[in-house]
């Protein structure tokens, strides 16, 4: 059917399995953190009641309460969502060119390994072939642009943080740099003294704070160019994270 969705209902029960407080190998505690956006969103089913619902799951590099709270979190963006007991129900704008039957979908978030499945199905009870094939495309559309989201806004995240600490270590490099062209200076000046003036020790401190401060500078310097590489990777994996989405 090509008429425009009215209304768009998604009925999604999260069945919470044991283990919630396993970690994933990247979780995002340090700013090296990058998740494997994993494979392609594949065929999946579940079974609610005594019917079995075809659909999709996705792979995510998060622990499974992170992945359920991102997931609340787009849901509130995309539907107006009704939270129940056993599940929540939400209606969602309408896809243009779409049948206007409701849909009604079912999530399920599991933890696999080191990281959490998240499967979408479709509930195509009483929907003739045709109505079930536009939906089916549907609910897949609507877990791989969830993915792609998810992903993006972490990566995106990150990239904000590196970008903050690079400023900051570079306004340090360059503080140390006019502190040590001022003890330079200063160096400079009181060699330029008379020779029968004791400047030695005065002298001496001096060269030792300036060695100092090179240090630094140097140590700076590698940072910031450690930062900008970071971001630069950042960056690209953001990008290959879009090119796997597909979206």
């Amino acid at each position: 059917m090509k008429n425009c969705i009215f209304l768009l209902s998604v009925l999604i029960i999260f069945i919470s399995a044991g283990g919630l407080s396993a970690q994933s190998k990247n979780t995002g505690a340090s700013s090296n953190a990058v998740p494997d956006f994993g494979p392609a969103v594949t065929s999946a089913s579940l079974t609610i009641g005594s019917d079995k619902h075809a659909g999709y799951v996705a792979q995510f590099d998060f622990p499974p309460k992170n992945l359920k709270k991102g997931w609340w979190r787009y849901l509130k963006t995309v539907a107006r969502v009704k939270n129940r007991k056993t599940y929540w129900k939400l209606s969602v704008p309408p896809e243009k060119g779409s049948s206007n039957v409701p849909i009604e979908m079912f999530s399920e978030i599991k933890v696999d390994g080191n990281s959490s499945r998240l499967t979408l199905v479709l509930n195509s009870v009483n929907m003739d072939a045709s109505t079930r094939k536009e939906y089916m495309q549907q609910t897949k559309n609507f877990l791989e642009e969830f993915k792609s989201k998810f992903y993006g806004d972490y990566i995106q995240q990150l990239i904000v943080a590196a970008e903050k600490q690079a400023r900051k270590t570079s306004a340090d490099h360059q503080r140390a740099v006019a502190k040590r062209q001022k003890l330079i200076a200063k160096l400079e000046k009181s060699k330029a003294r008379s020779a029968n003036e004791d400047t030695a020790f005065e002298d001496g401190e001096l060269v030792a704070a300036i060695n100092t401060l090179g240090q630094l500078i140097a140590e700076k310097a590698a940072a910031v160019d450690a930062s900008q590489k970071e971001i630069a990777s950042l960056k690209k994996t953001l990008l290959n994270y879009i090119q796997k989405s597909g979206r």
